[in-house]
């Protein structure tokens, strides 16, 4: 009995793969255009939102501090050298009374700014990773 339905089972599997296998066969991707239909009120809210980010002057991220102190002279050499050498980063000088701070970098999230930290923890070792109310609109970077 056993051996009956197994041996059932077993002339049953191959034809209904076959029958799954013509299906998918059968539907194939279509290659082309893609409409997406959406209601007035999404590209409203839509056009909304992108003037409003178009308004504002930054976004909340993060940067690395890599100076703070009260002289000018030395916060300016800072930047300097640091462009240099990474030319590719904006740097940021700011004044607070009596104290001068430079960061460098727009950074989405702290995980990229850690990035970056490792990058420049030899040239400057105090360096930290700030989180920044202005920081400007980055580009996407690929994290590999």
């Amino acid at each position: 009995m056993k051996i009956l339905l197994i041996l059932t089972i077993l002339t049953g599997i191959p034809a209904v793969v076959a029958a799954q296998i013509e299906l998918c066969e059968e539907i194939s991707p279509v290659e082309g255009w893609v409409d997406i239909h959406s209601s007035d009120q999404l590209d409203s809210l839509l056009s909304q939102r992108l003037m409003e980010n178009e308004r504002k002057e930054g976004m909340s991220g993060y940067r690395l501090q890599i100076y703070f102190g009260t002289s000018k002279d030395e916060a300016m050499k800072a930047r300097t050298e640091f462009l240099k050498e990474f030319s590719d980063e904006e740097a940021y000088i700011n004044y607070e009374k009596p104290y001068f701070t430079i960061r460098v970098g727009d950074f989405r999230d702290r995980f990229e700014a850690q990035r970056m930290l490792r990058d420049v923890r030899e040239e400057y070792p105090g360096a930290i990773v700030v989180a920044d109310k202005k920081v400007q609109f980055p580009p996407l970077r690929s994290s590999r």
